[in-house]
Protein backbone atom coordinates (compact mmCIF):
# COMPACT_ATOMS: atom_id res chain seq x y z
CA UNK A 1 0.00 0.00 0.00
CA UNK A 2 1.83 3.47 -1.08
CA UNK A 3 2.09 6.00 1.77
CA UNK A 4 1.17 9.18 2.31
CA UNK A 5 4.12 10.92 0.37
CA UNK A 6 3.65 8.27 -2.33
CA UNK A 7 -0.15 9.20 -3.03
CA UNK A 8 0.61 12.96 -2.89
CA UNK A 9 3.57 12.77 -5.38
CA UNK A 10 1.27 10.15 -7.73
CA UNK A 11 -1.81 12.92 -7.40
CA UNK A 12 0.71 15.50 -7.85
CA UNK A 13 2.01 13.87 -11.11
CA UNK A 14 -1.33 12.87 -12.69
CA UNK A 15 -2.57 16.10 -12.03
CA UNK A 16 0.60 18.00 -13.81
CA UNK A 17 0.46 15.12 -16.68
CA UNK A 18 -3.33 15.80 -17.34
CA UNK A 19 -3.32 19.65 -17.20
CA UNK A 20 -0.44 19.80 -20.00
CA UNK A 21 -1.70 17.13 -22.01
CA UNK A 22 -5.22 19.67 -21.95
CA UNK A 23 -2.90 22.33 -22.39
CA UNK A 24 -1.38 21.13 -25.52
CA UNK A 25 -4.54 19.40 -27.15
CA UNK A 26 -6.64 22.91 -26.53
CA UNK A 27 -4.08 24.79 -28.39
CA UNK A 28 -3.75 21.72 -30.98
CA UNK A 29 -7.19 22.47 -31.65
CA UNK A 30 -6.88 26.15 -31.73
CA UNK A 31 -9.04 27.01 -28.94
CA UNK A 32 -6.38 27.98 -26.37
CA UNK A 33 -3.74 30.62 -28.27
CA UNK A 34 0.27 30.37 -27.01
CA UNK A 35 -0.52 33.17 -25.08
CA UNK A 36 -3.64 32.22 -23.32
CA UNK A 37 -1.81 29.12 -22.30
CA UNK A 38 0.81 31.08 -21.03
CA UNK A 39 -1.66 33.36 -18.91
CA UNK A 40 -3.20 29.54 -17.11
CA UNK A 41 0.83 28.88 -16.53
CA UNK A 42 0.98 32.24 -14.91
CA UNK A 43 -1.65 31.95 -12.87
CA UNK A 44 -0.58 28.63 -11.18
CA UNK A 45 2.69 30.40 -10.82
CA UNK A 46 1.22 32.56 -8.89
CA UNK A 47 -0.64 30.03 -6.66
CA UNK A 48 2.34 27.92 -6.00
CA UNK A 49 4.41 30.85 -4.64
CA UNK A 50 2.34 31.00 -2.09
CA UNK A 51 3.82 27.26 -0.57
CA UNK A 52 6.99 28.46 0.44
CA UNK A 53 8.21 24.31 0.98
CA UNK A 54 10.16 22.21 -0.93
CA UNK A 55 7.17 20.99 -2.58
CA UNK A 56 6.33 24.41 -3.37
CA UNK A 57 9.80 25.21 -4.43
CA UNK A 58 9.58 22.09 -6.80
CA UNK A 59 6.51 22.98 -8.02
CA UNK A 60 7.30 26.97 -8.98
CA UNK A 61 10.70 25.42 -10.97
CA UNK A 62 8.09 22.99 -12.65
CA UNK A 63 6.13 26.02 -14.22
CA UNK A 64 8.77 27.90 -14.85
CA UNK A 65 10.48 25.97 -16.89
CA UNK A 66 7.53 25.14 -19.06
CA UNK A 67 6.77 28.86 -19.18
CA UNK A 68 10.73 29.02 -20.79
CA UNK A 69 10.40 26.31 -23.06
CA UNK A 70 7.30 24.78 -25.01
CA UNK A 71 5.38 27.25 -23.94
CA UNK A 72 7.63 30.28 -24.26
CA UNK A 73 6.82 33.58 -26.42
CA UNK A 74 9.08 32.39 -28.86
CA UNK A 75 7.25 28.45 -28.94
Amino acid sequence: MPTHEERAAATGLAGGAISAALLDTLMEKNLLSRSEARAVLQKALAAVAAFDTPAGQAAEGIITRMLAGKYSVRG
